[in-house]
């Protein structure tokens, strides 16, 4: 039989089950990964504000994680995407002379930073984002590469930007600026592009998903593009890059959680689970792992079908007839 937890790991879930039986403050994590859009945004396409769209919002899931994008589109000149950030499907990696209007909106590493991601976001020079409530959860860390407008860029030189070289030693780096209660805590780079180097085993452009965490506390991020194209009007390389799969971290007590907790048997199960207390329950929605939700559910005396979902782990989030809302987690597996 496969294992029905070899692709779970670290997740909110692991994290509760093993401090489970103390009393103290443990760490839920929730992912955004935007791949809720792509009910909005057909394949190859892009949401960019043209719809009237101003700002993207994270989804309704179990942890509740406050997170909002603006995007940045202007109305004026027939309208065009100005700054901030776009959300994307295209899958577009070509290694050619860049094209602004085929390579804007296109990450690098060719689909989001999940295994089976297909949403993330671009970003511009001094896109930001807001951690509202840094007591209660704070931005882990998110996934970064190249845009393949900037890779090729770089790459080949275009109108504007020259071809990167270890002749004049060029690089693009994007400055990731951590604000709290309007304070500068610290600043993290990620190298884009890096031909500085003497050795030229280590010259690269960035074409994969690489992890930044953050640990830091936070309230506000900010994004800072620099590189060694510059002239009398700016920076010459194209100033965007990519962005996905935010980690949120929430904070709560073990208490708290417990107290909230359904009983769910058999757990592990194949086609069918059974709340215990379903008499007292008004509506049940199933979400995925990350605390997302997928959909909502029909209690037939206190069964759920399971039988459609793939393998894996998931989260029972029930509205009780009272008001007040119970969750627990359990294994599907076949």
């Amino acid at each position: 039989m496969k294992n029905p937890i070899k692709n779970i790991l670290l997740t909110a879930v692991a994290t509760l089950f093993s401090m489970a039986s103390l009393k103290a403050q443990i760490n839920l994590v929730e992912i955004i990964g935007f791949e809720e859009l792509k009910s909005i945004i057909p394949s190859g396409e892009v949401w960019n504000g043209s719809n009237g769209q101003t700002q993207y919002s994270a989804p309704d899931s179990l942890f509740q994680a406050k997170l909002s994008m603006n995007i940045g589109w202007d109305t004026s000149w027939g309208g065009y995407w100005k700054n901030q950030w776009a959300f994307s499907r295209k899958n577009i990696t070509t290694l050619e002379p860049s094209d602004f209007s085929k390579h804007l909106y296109a990450a690098k590493a060719g689909k989001g930073a999940e295994e089976q991601g297909e949403v993330y976001a671009i970003g511009t020079q001094n896109a930001y984002f807001l951690n509202p409530d840094p007591i209660k959860q704070y931005v882990d860390g998110f996934y970064i590469t190249n845009t393949t407008f900037a890779y090729n860029s770089m790459a080949f030189g275009d109108n504007f930007g020259k071809k990167f070289s270890a002749a004049d030693k060029d690089s693009f780096v994007l400055n990731i600026h951590l604000f709290l209660n309007g304070k500068l805590q610290k600043t993290q780079q990620v190298i884009l592009a890096d031909f500085r180097s003497t050795d030229t085993t280590k010259h690269m452009l960035l074409d994969t998903w690489q992890w930044v965490g953050l640990n830091t506390t936070t309230d506000s991020i900010h994004f800072e593009l620099q590189s060694s194209d510059s002239g009398e009007y700016g920076i010459n390389t194209p100033l965007y890059f990519a962005l996905d799969k935010i980690a949120i971290i929430h904070t709560g007590s073990v208490n708290k959680i417990k107290a909230l907790t359904l009983s769910l048997y058999p757990n592990p199960a194949t086609d069918k689970i059974y709340i215990a207390e379903f008499a007292k329950v008004r509506s049940v929605e199933i979400c995925d792992y990350r605390g997302m939700k997928l959909k909502a559910m029909y209690l037939d005396g206190g069964q759920l079908d399971i039988s459609a979902l793939s393998e894996g782990m998931y989260w029972v989030r029930a509205l009780m007839n009272d008001g007040s809302r119970a969750t627990s987690s359990f294994i599907k597996y076949h």
